[in-house]
């Protein structure tokens, strides 16, 4: 529960800074799926290839989906958030070494408090680790704050699509592998089955994410279709043969709603970059029909 209040917390207070007209929906996208890909890489390692802290949720019976909902509520959700309002401050206040202190305050103290409540559970961590990474994150955020908010000049399209295809192709993967068990990677890489599902899903999303970043600026507008048409394909044909060679096992799922899975996040992606285009040239966004 504890988890719900921060997010709701949050949620008011960035919608808050959104409203004051600083950030645009534009900026929003591009620090939340940035913030998302880096956090959860940091969190993913730390919790399941380090085995540092567990996030355990306390919303679910079944424990190990108990504790990818922390780390999904936690990366997800609330560290995009934070970013989002950090980021307003530091634009309007210019005071960066300051306001990343009192972040990195608020990040431990939440942790602390996280921790009493058992709502993290410490193996090799300590807060004060969690204070040094999130002052230096966002002192480096702090730097790029302006491109973020007032894009001029942007965070590198190629930068933000490989970010947002992370994104996109990831959260489908984080709710029905990581939460609900429908199927599970395991190339048998790490010896927990969560640290392998999870390591491998992501290695694909980033290594589609930076196709995807690479070949779209070679393609013109009426080409992309096609173009994030033929990733999702690649991604299909590739999670069809893991299954047939036993890198991808089945539960409660079939080669059906694998096409469906990693068909329809490239669908997302191709709106998504022509929103991001369109914004770019002044122009209404490209329509698929």
């Amino acid at each position: 529960m504890l988890y719900i209040i921060t997010i709701v917390l949050f949620a008011f207070w960035s919608i808050l800074v959104i409203r004051k007209g600083d950030l645009s929906w534009h900026s929003v996208a591009g620090l939340y799926v940035t913030t998302l890909l880096a956090a959860d890489t940091g969190d993913v390692a730390c919790d399941y290839w380090l085995n540092l802290y567990d996030l355990p949720g306390h919303l679910l019976k079944n424990p190990a989906s108990d504790h990818y909902l922390g780390i999904v509520f936690s990366d997800g959700i609330i560290l995009p958030l934070i970013a989002i309002i950090f980021c307003h401050y530091s634009v309007k206040h210019h005071r960066p070494w300051l306001l990343s202190f009192l972040f990195a305050a608020i990040l431990g103290i939440m942790e602390v408090l996280y921790r009493q409540l058992g709502y993290m559970v410490y193996h090799h961590w300590s807060p004060w680790v969690t204070t040094l990474l999130a002052f230096i994150a966002f002192r480096i955020l702090a730097e790029f704050a302006g491109r973020f908010v007032h894009r001029s000049p942007p965070v590198s399209y190629r930068f933000r699509l490989l970010c947002a295809t992370y994104v996109i192709t990831e959260w489908p993967g984080a709710v029905l592998s990581g939460i609900m068990h429908l199927y599970k990677w395991r190339p048998h890489l790490f010896a927990d089955p969560y640290a392998d599902d999870r390591f491998t899903a992501m290695t694909i999303a980033v290594v589609m994410g930076g196709l995807a970043a690479y070949l779209a600026p070679k393609f013109r507008d009426r080409e992309k279709p096609f173009l994030f048409l033929g990733l999702g394909l690649v991604s299909t044909v590739f999670a069809l043969w893991a299954s047939r060679s036993g890198l991808l096992r089945y539960y409660r799922w079939d080669h059906l709603w694998t096409v469906v899975r990693y068909m329809t996040p490239y669908l997302l992606v191709f709106w998504y970059d022509q929103w991001e285009s369109a914004s770019a040239k002044g122009e209404p966004p490209l329509v698929m029909w």
